[in-house]
């Protein structure tokens, strides 16, 4: 991100329906700039909240839920640590059951 903490999004869209029931969510690799919680928000209209990445992005932080059928996901930032400057994520990955 360009100097987003909170505002921070990404959106992954696909072309069509998939069904996804585990995301994989790996922090921005600078130690300074740690993302504390976050919301996946779903095509279906479902949200899941997240807790704190692992900040060193090389570990993910893994979300498991009952399978959805969806045709995007979003992963929003909610709150990131008193030294963050660019909230983000390394590395976004989304998984069929």
């Amino acid at each position: 991100s360009d100097g987003e903490k909170t505002s921070a999004m990404i959106r992954l869209n696909w072309p069509g329906i998939e069904k996804v029931s585990r995301v994989w969510l790996f922090d921005h690799p600078g130690l300074k700039d740690q993302v504390t919680s976050g919301m996946l928000v779903f095509s279906d209209g479902s949200t899941i909240k997240v807790g704190e990445l692992p900040n060193d992005a090389r570990s993910c932080k893994q979300v498991i839920f009952d399978e959805k059928e969806i045709s995007w996901i979003a992963f929003m930032v909610t709150s990131v640590s008193e030294t963050t400057r660019n909230a983000g994520l390394a590395e976004f990955a989304v998984f069929r059951k």
